[in-house]
């Protein structure tokens, strides 16, 4: 989350999604935390996903798990430490 838009007027839009995707571009793998719906976060997802990135998502307890989360996840996890793990798992 290093462009946090939440709160504030942009002109830049395309900047930011640019920026966005291109980290996602640049990344081995994606490690979501995903306690509720977010446009942002989901359509990083998705992306990844279409170029063949692992996506490790963290859903906690009590938390939904949309089936397009699922769908486009390689491993589902509750915690942190768990998310850590099966991103390195994914990287060996």
């Amino acid at each position: 989350m290093r462009r946090d838009y939440r709160g504030k007027e942009s002109d830049s839009v395309n900047e930011i999604v640019q920026l966005d995707k291109r980290d996602v571009r640049r990344s081995d793998a994606i490690l979501a935390y995903c306690p509720a719906p977010s446009v942002g976060t989901s359509m990083e997802i998705l992306y990844a996903w279409q170029l063949d990135k692992p996506v490790i998502a963290i859903v906690p307890d009590g938390s939904p798990v949309s089936p397009w989360l699922a769908y486009h996840s390689t491993k589902i996890v509750k915690t942190l430490d768990e998310g850590i793990k099966a991103t390195e798992q994914c990287l060996l």
